[in-house]
């Protein structure tokens, strides 16, 4: 079905507190001559995960704490898909979205997470309303680009401000920090500190190996 720009965006935004049903809705699954005629749809956990963060979110913005996702994974388990299509589930299907996606290395994050990002956007059904680049996806809208983005954010223990400054009252705020175990204490204190804001969507998802025995990413399955 083709939609005109409104229809477009009216379709995304109803899947606001659906995540799975967004993600079966804005990829060419199943359509010859895509990358996915092969696939018809996610991995059995990415489903899992996406239901769970569905469940939350319908809970409504009362909720006391933000959503904490924590996945422990070897590489090539499609960690790097599930955070593309979380990322462009949480810009499109809620207005002034505001995020932040950081790794373990600058490298990391640009040549793997990042760069995953772009094959996904480029599959996206809504691919018109938005513009990515090498550091931002936000709104093709020049009126909403400051206020409507998710941001690839290196992280740097001396220098934790992007982290400090995730506020974005009453709308939706998501964070990604991929091969989290080697992610600074420090970033995940700032980060938690930061989330404060009241009714406001708040959806964490951290990635990686738990390589250290202690750290913030092992607490994680500690409390499991």
């Amino acid at each position: 079905m083709k939609y005109n720009k409104a229809q477009l965006i009216d379709a995304l935004g109803s899947f606001t507190h659906d995540p799975l049903g967004f993600v079966y809705f804005a990829f060419p699954w199943g359509e010859k001559g895509t990358p996915l005629e092969n696939f018809d749809g996610p991995d059995e956990w990415q489903v899992k995960t996406f239901k769970k963060i569905g469940e939350e979110l319908r809970k409504g913005k009362t909720l006391a704490k933000a959503i904490q996702i924590a996945v422990a994974s070897g590489h090539g388990i499609g960690k790097s898909a599930f955070s593309s299509l979380l990322i462009l589930f949480a810009i499109a299907t809620h207005e002034n979205t505001r995020g932040v996606v950081t790794a373990n290395t600058d490298t990391q994050l640009k040549s793997k997470t990042w760069a995953e990002l772009n094959k996904w956007y480029n599959l996206f059904i809504g691919k018109e309303l938005f513009t990515y680049t090498a550091t931002a996806l936000f709104s093709a809208d020049k009126q909403y680009e400051k206020t409507w983005r998710i941001d690839a954010i290196p992280w740097s223990e001396s220098n934790p401000e992007a982290f400090a400054g995730l506020h974005n009252q009453g709308n939706r705020i998501l964070i990604i920090f991929d091969e989290a175990s080697a992610i600074s204490d420090k970033i995940w204190e700032v980060t938690e500190g930061a989330l404060t804001d009241k009714e406001t969507e708040i959806i964490w998802c951290v990635f990686g190996n738990p390589t250290r025995n202690s750290g913030r990413f092992r607490e994680c399955f500690r409390k499991c």
